[in-house]
């Protein structure tokens, strides 16, 4: 998946509603403006403790496709010298909840209701997770991810079902 090229082409979302296509907004409701622009920048993303301290920096994000870099920290390795089993459920988790936002153009909060892996190799990092929208509903959205490392190697896949809230 290449997100440079054109995201909105990369999204393939066949049961998407209107509701996810297009967000409501009017002038009057300038504070969820407001959080939506901070998150569509990253800056929302970027000032989140739990993601700072796994090193995970969302790349893209665009049209219900995301891609999400963890970097290379020895302080997140196991014993075989590669980031732990942990980062890549976190790896995992961001990309598809960053893919889930960035379908609803950054105007809900995305929380976890499922989240399944498949740890395919040990690779050292950085690692990269490409994550897409595949069925939706009004709230619910189901997503795909896979994270590879610098050469493109196939490291973990998971699946994930979220649950979309309006920001507070």
């Amino acid at each position: 998946m290449d997100l440079t090229q054109n995201p909105r082409q990369a999204a393939q979302t066949p049961h998407a509603t209107p509701h996810m296509l297009a967000a409501q907004r009017s002038s009057a409701d300038a504070p969820r403006e407001a959080a939506r622009a901070a998150a569509a920048s990253g800056a929302t993303f970027a000032a989140v403790p739990y993601s700072r301290l796994m090193g995970l920096r969302r790349e893209a994000a665009a049209a219900g496709v995301a891609r999400v870099r963890a970097d290379d920290d020895p302080a997140l390795h196991d014993r075989h010298g590669c980031l732990g089993r942990a980062v890549l459920m976190a790896l995992l988790d961001t990309a598809m909840a960053s893919a889930a936002i960035a379908s609803v153009d950054f105007t809900h909060t995305a929380l976890t209701l499922d989240l399944s892996a498949s740890f395919v190799a040990r690779r050292p990092g950085p690692l990269t997770a490409d994550a897409r929208v595949v069925a939706c509903d009004e709230r619910v959205l189901f997503c795909e991810a896979e994270v590879h490392d610098a050469g493109g190697a196939p490291v973990a896949r998971g699946r994930g079902c979220f649950r979309l809230v309006p920001h507070a």
